[in-house]
Order: C-alpha cells, then sequence, then structure tokens
C-alpha cells in the first residue's frame, strides 16, 4: 500500500487561557492573534493566524463558557500543562488519516470527526487527550477536499522558517515520519530537552516562539 505523504498544517500554543496565550505570542512575536471560534466537542476555543500558504498558526485553550465534556479533551487539557502557555505541538496534515494512523505510533491514537461552525475535519488523539511524545510528535488532521481553511484567516505576514523538535526518543519518532514527510523546515533532534521552537518571520524580523 502507497504511504500517505504528511505535509505542515499548522502549530498550535496551548495555553491555561486564551488570554494567556495571547500573551505569550505578543510577548514572543509581537503580533496580536486574530480571531478564531469554538470547539463546543471539547470545550474550547482558539484563535487563529495564517502563515501563508496553507498554513497557520493557532493558540487554544479552554473555553470557560462552554460546558465540559463528558470525555478526555483534547490537546492534554485534562492534564498539567507547560506552564500558562507554550508552543505545545504541530499538526501535520493527511489525505487518509486512517490509513496514516494504521502505521503509526500507538500513542497517535484515533481519529475523531471536530467541528468549529461550518467547518469540519478529522483529528487523531489519544484516548486520554495527551499529546503524543509530549507534543514532539505531530498530529494528524484530514481536511475535507476543497480549499484550505487558512485562506480564510487574516495573514499579518508572518512566516514559518524553521520548526525544531527536541526529544530524547527520537528514533521512534523519526521512523515514522521519515518515509512520508519531507519539509527541510523541521529539525528533529534528539535530546534530553523535550519541546518545540519555531523561528518565524515577522514584519519586525525574526522571531522565536517556544
Amino acid at each position: 500500500m502507497q504511504q500517505d505523504h504528511l505535509v505542515l498544517d499548522h502549530i498550535a500554543v496551548v495555553a491555561t487561557s486564551l488570554e494567556a496565550g495571547l500573551k505569550h505570542v505578543e510577548d514572543q512575536l509581537g503580533i496580536t492573534v486574530p480571531p478564531g471560534g469554538q470547539h463546543p466537542k471539547m470545550g474550547t476555543h482558539n484563535r487563529l493566524m495564517s502563515l501563508g500558504g496553507n498554513e497557520y498558526m493557532e493558540v487554544i485553550a479552554i473555553d470557560p463558557d462552554a460546558p465540559k465534556p463528558d470525555h478526555p479533551r483534547w490537546f492534554g487539557f485534562d492534564f498539567p500543562l507547560k506552564g500558562d502557555a507554550s508552543l505545545a505541538t504541530w499538526i501535520v496534515g493527511t489525505s487518509d488519516i486512517q490509513q496514516t494512523l494504521s502505521d503509526a505510533p500507538a500513542q497517535m491514537g484515533k481519529a475523531i470527526d471536530m467541528a468549529r461552525g461550518d467547518l469540519h475535519w478529522q483529528f487523531s488523539t489519544s484516548d486520554d487527550g495527551r499529546l503524543p511524545f509530549d507534543g514532539t510528535c505531530p498530529t494528524l488532521i484530514e481536511w475535507p477536499e476543497g480549499p484550505h481553511p487558512s485562506g480564510n484567516m487574516i495573514d499579518l505576514g508572518c512566516r514559518l522558517l524553521k520548526l525544531t523538535i527536541s526529544h530524547p526518543n527520537m528514533d521512534e519518532i523519526e521512523a515514522f515520519l521519515k518515509p512520508r514527510f519531507t519539509d527541510q523546515r523541521v529539525v528533529l533532534r534528539h535530546s534530553d530537552e523535550i519541546g518545540l521552537e519555531a523561528e518565524i518571520q515577522t514584519a519586525a524580523g525574526v522571531k522565536l516562539l517556544r
């Protein structure tokens, strides 16, 4: 069976509140992330910003006005977060999420149906909602056929130049990614440190987002 080709879809800042996430991005990049929407199924809400092409940045947090779901939330929200906000994970697009998951590390979980307003997509999540490999292994997303939703997001001229991902168990992540992901901007690093760092071109120069 032919392997699915994965493409970078978006990067996600996960925060204890949307206000904390917006402040984190503003402090590091000097920008205010434009409005997004709500995810009723998960009790979360977000802000969204185009990174050009079919890529974007998301700031996501629990929506205090939404009821708590009767299942685990995504993005590890039912567990302690890394500080008030951080660049916590990355998401790659696939045209066949079921096929890709069948050959993926077990930590990546299963595909669920998601919606935000009139947008619908499939998203991989673990049974308890934890991010795979502490967020360093990407989550999968499958959008329906048609224009990518980033085309409707506000573009402030920011562009992702490099994404460095560090984890001590990088071998397993690399084994999954290397046959199907070829974006040279993404650097996988074996390290006792765990985390992500993005170099982003802004109107004020290149900034680091962690």
